[in-house]
């Protein structure tokens, strides 16, 4: 997922991109995880769900702070970013 979800921020893999710290990361991949989800099914849940309580919100949330590491791992390996990490 890390991949896909950054891959707009640069063109190139020897293009330098900003470093990016944790929350970033898990945002980035949030956000991109939320886009694969079914936005009718997000919809018909919200009538029933709190933001908290939402399971496609646990579900991205979930995911994002299990890959967030692995992500900026393979960010530091591409792109050179992440040196103080």
């Amino acid at each position: 997922i890390c991949l896909s979800a950054i891959s707009s921020l640069s063109t190139s893999p020897s293009t330098s991109i900003p470093s990016i710290d944790n929350e970033l990361a898990k945002t980035i991949i949030e956000e991109y995880v939320h886009y694969l989800q079914s936005q009718s099914e997000y919809q018909k849940l919200a009538e029933t769900y709190s933001y908290y309580d939402h399971p496609l919100e646990k579900e991205a949330k979930s995911i994002a702070k299990r890959d967030y590491k692995m992500c900026i791992n393979e960010l530091k390996k591409l792109y050179k970013v992440f040196s103080t990490l």
